[in-house]
């Protein structure tokens, strides 16, 4: 048994974007068991431009006996597709690069894989002379087919699960953005209304109150050296009608700031609260961006999975496939849906 060779060579390329292109080429360089080294198809869109040739999937034996390859012969047999034994795909998102240099090693081996089972094990012609098999024999072909069988139902179901758990991966994926989106439209509005607009507010509301309650202390100094009589905070001291008005005047500053002492604690309790919701959202934008990172792997590894699913789905079909075959081969009248 001899091993296909593949290369792989994994580049990146720099756009003039400034952003990067995460490219994977697989070559193959040694065909080993398989007929011919071209196991890549590729649907031919546009025979004048080769630039828009589409790779569709790995090659199965039938398509490794069947499909011309090359594109000249394929387009010569007005052929849609072709093989080759070259592959370069690209990607936007090193994470899903990084999951499909996998990817698509896995769906090389199933497609070798496939290529072995079906020259070693099922290909070819014999004469038979009948009747022939025993019984048992029947038996146990009846009975290959049905494991081949239960193991695509369980692919056909794994590959569900995984369809709907990259569903849920991408949705969870945005909804973090989403939220994430949230966070920083917060976090702006409190950096700019708390640490600069109210900061600023509150630090020259509490200087002119204490310039005030300076002022205050030197006015009534004043008014005992002017008018001889000691400031009181209510009625009268019997001066003159200019003093009684000046007197009156400074009881009014003095209830003013008193009234302003009074309400002073809603401006700390508001600073208290500004501030605590600053930090708030400050530390709920931080750790939402850990959310999204996790969540973009988590849909990456999914989008891996689902690939990886619907090779072990095709794997199965193929064997499947040819557990039947082998039955129909030694019982034609065999009901598939009996099993």
């Amino acid at each position: 048994m001899l091993d296909t060779r593949v290369q792989f060579d994994r580049t990146t390329i720099a756009l003039p974007d400034g952003t990067n292109v995460y490219q994977i080429d697989a070559a193959v360089i040694d065909k080993g068991d398989l007929p011919h080294a071209n196991i890549f198809v590729y649907q031919i869109l546009d025979e004048l431009d080769t630039t828009r040739d589409t790779f569709v999937r790995l090659g199965n034996p039938y398509d490794l006996e069947n499909i011309d390859t090359t594109r000249a012969v394929a387009i010569a047999d007005d052929q849609e597709f072709f093989l080759a034994s070259t592959l370069q795909v690209r990607y936007t998102d090193l994470n899903t690069a990084v999951q499909a240099k996998d990817a698509v090693r896995s769906r090389i081996d199933n497609s070798v894989n496939a290529w072995r089972t079906y020259s070693v094990d099922f290909s070819g012609s014999d004469t038979v002379n009948h009747p022939t098999a025993e019984a048992t024999y029947e038996q146990q072909l009846k009975d290959d087919y049905e494991t081949a069988k239960d193991a695509r139902v369980a692919a056909d179901v794994d590959l569900a699960a995984a369809d709907l758990a990259l569903t849920l991966a991408q949705d969870a994926a945005q909804d973090a953005v989403t939220l994430g989106d949230v966070y920083k439209r917060d976090l702006d509005f409190t950096s700019q209304s708390y640490v600069i607009y109210w900061a600023n507010y509150f630090l020259a509301e509490n200087t002119f109150f204490t310039n005030m309650t300076d002022r205050f202390g030197e006015f009534t100094d004043d008014f005992l050296q002017v008018t001889g009589y000691n400031y009181v905070s209510t009625g009268t001291v019997g001066g003159t009608p200019a003093e009684e008005a000046w007197l009156y005047h400074l009881q009014t500053m003095e209830a003013n700031l008193k009234a302003r002492t009074l309400a002073a604690y809603n401006g700390t309790s508001l600073d208290a609260a500004f501030l605590a919701f600053h930090l708030s959202v400050g530390g709920y934008y931080t750790s939402q961006q850990g959310v999204i990172a996790t969540a973009n792997v988590t849909a990456a590894n999914a989008v891996t999975a689902k690939k990886e699913a619907e090779a072990s789905l095709a794997s199965a079909q193929l064997a499947e496939d040819a557990a039947l075959a082998a039955v129909l081969a030694v019982c034609p009248d065999f009901d598939p849906s009996s099993v």
